[in-house]
């Protein structure tokens, strides 16, 4: 008999001997060693100033538009100056939601003022967090050769932004000298207006002007919507492509990852297909225009992690209903490929995935394995021929139905008595089989196996 195409005995294991705990492997565990602050300087300043400049511009086109005395052209330009006008209203609008990210001589006394607030809000990201973080954008754009040493700080200032910034600026003043020569071409046309003027000519250069006006608005309406965009994007832990894409993200921590300090590495390797694991957090500065993005560094050392489950493992073949098992001293514990450190804990809380496998945890304290032994840290490390000292053996006695859920599709199975196991995969004829005392069974992902009242349902793909 077999399960696609593989006999039963590859999915039962049967434990016959054990030391009364079992180690489920989990993955690997990189300890918490900091983040590398990764500031997004977002300027904004210029935004004042440009939609001023609009405004005047609608001002004078509105006036020179009532000097041609020309009807057709009046109709024409009360049609296309109110839709220009209304929009110009929704731009002031959208900028008055964000002009409070824009510096001024009274940000840092305001600041001061609600640093307790802050520290609820971003936790370490205080009034000296935010201080500090502006001082460093301002820092870079002086000489962006001071990134260097700001990344032995654990801090980098994103230089690919302020490049898009500078392009960005460049469209706006090219639109903004388009729109100047328009209006002063239209106004030396109206001043030697007369009763021979080609009025089709004139046409032509009211036409130009809202062409222009109508430019300069939509580009500042777009970049203001990226940047409300952006804000909202982040209250979600999303950074807004128009702030930052994936690929300028990896370049910038490509170009500047070697300048990290030796004992510090991310977490997993620097890939592009790896970056959305990396970035899971985005915080704006609600007084800065910025973006503060962590990425997590870790300690070199790399350990293994598991899971401690005691393993009722029969204690005499004549005696079906006595077990022996170790009481685990802690619930997880991860050691080094050398087994000479490890750590322990009992909630995963302390760690996050960055990556199906990879972990990283906040640990406190690290003990050499030696000097500071567990059971669990002998049962690892050595070739023990009895149970440690340090570990907790009991004994059972009774009838077990255990089934404990592991990893990778895998079930323990504690069982006092002979009880049958269906293996039911699609495409594939039911398969039964009888199991007994301790063991682990897998399952494939189209499988699914019944014993009693169990149902076991396998959740991970392979």
């Amino acid at each position: 008999a077999s399960v696609r195409g593989q006999t039963y005995q590859e999915y039962l294991q049967p434990i016959t001997s054990s030391t009364g705990i079992y180690f489920d492997y989990l993955g690997s565990v990189k300890i918490n060693k900091g983040y590398l602050k990764i500031l997004i300087p977002l300027n904004i300043s210029h935004f004042g100033p440009h939609i001023q400049n609009i405004g005047t511009a609608l001002d004078t086109t509105k006036y020179l538009c009532n000097q041609t005395r020309i009807i057709e052209i009046d109709s024409i330009c009360q049609n296309r100056f109110q839709p220009l006008s209304v929009r110009y209203q929704d731009l002031t609008t959208e900028f008055d939601s964000i002009s409070h990210l824009i510096e001024n001589r009274f940000k840092r006394a305001w600041i001061r003022g609600v640093g307790s607030v802050l520290k609820q809000i971003f936790g370490t990201l205080d009034e000296n967090d935010a201080l500090k973080y502006n001082d460093a954008i301002e820092y870079v754009q002086e000489n962006e050769k001071h990134l260097v040493s700001l990344m032995k700080e654990s801090i980098l200032v994103t230089s690919s932004t302020i490049t898009s910034y500078n392009q960005t600026l460049s469209k706006i003043k090219d639109n903004e000298i388009n729109l100047s020569e328009a209006i002063d071409n239209l106004s030396l046309n109206l001043k030697n207006i007369s009763e021979q003027t080609n009025g089709l000519h004139i046409l032509f250069k009211v036409n130009q002007v809202f062409n222009n006006l109508e430019t300069s608005i939509l580009t500042l309406s777009f970049q203001l919507e990226d940047v409300t965009n952006a804000i909202l994007f982040s209250s979600q832990n999303i950074l807004h492509p128009a702030i930052m894409t994936s690929s300028q993200l990896y370049r910038e921590l490509a170009n500047n990852y070697r300048h990290l300090s030796r004992d510090l590495q991310l977490p997993i390797a620097l890939d592009m297909n790896n970056i959305h694991y990396l970035v899971t957090y985005v915080c704006p500065f609600p007084m800065f225009p910025m973006f503060h993005v962590p990425v997590p560094l870790v300690g070199i050392k790399e350990y293994t992690l598991f899971y401690n489950i005691a393993l009722p493992t029969p204690y005499d073949c004549n005696e079906p209903y006595k077990f022996t098992l170790i009481i685990p001293g802690n619930k997880y514990i991860a050691m080094t490929k050398d087994k000479l450190q490890h750590c322990t804990f009992d909630d995963m809380k302390e760690c996050k995935v960055v990556s199906p496998g990879n972990f990283i945890c906040d640990v406190t304290n690290v003990y050499t394995t030696d000097a500071m032994p567990s059971c669990e840290s002998e049962l690892l490390s050595k070739v023990i021929r009895e149970v440690p000292k340090q570990c907790d053996v009991k004994f059972v006695y009774g009838k077990l139905d255990i089934w404990k859920p592991l990893a990778n599709n895998k079930w323990i199975f504690v069982q006092s008595e002979p009880n049958k196991v269906s293996i039911d995969c699609l495409n594939s004829k039911l398969y039964e089989t009888n199991i007994l005392a301790t063991g682990i069974l897998t399952l494939p992902n189209n499988c699914i196996g019944r014993c009693k009242s169990t149902t076991l349902i396998p959740k991970y793909i392979l």
